[in-house]
């Protein structure tokens, strides 16, 4: 398993880090999480 986090703006502005993980066996990626910022 290989998993990695990607900061990316959604198409509202708002910043996500959006965490994937990609399954070896099977070739499939995962979306594990998503984390939401703080707003100010």
């Amino acid at each position: 398993m290989l998993g990695v986090g990607v900061r990316e703006r959604l198409p509202d502005g708002t910043e996500i880090l959006a965490v994937w993980s990609h399954l070896r066996r099977s070739g499939v990626a995962k979306l594990v999480t998503v984390h939401f910022f703080d707003r100010e």
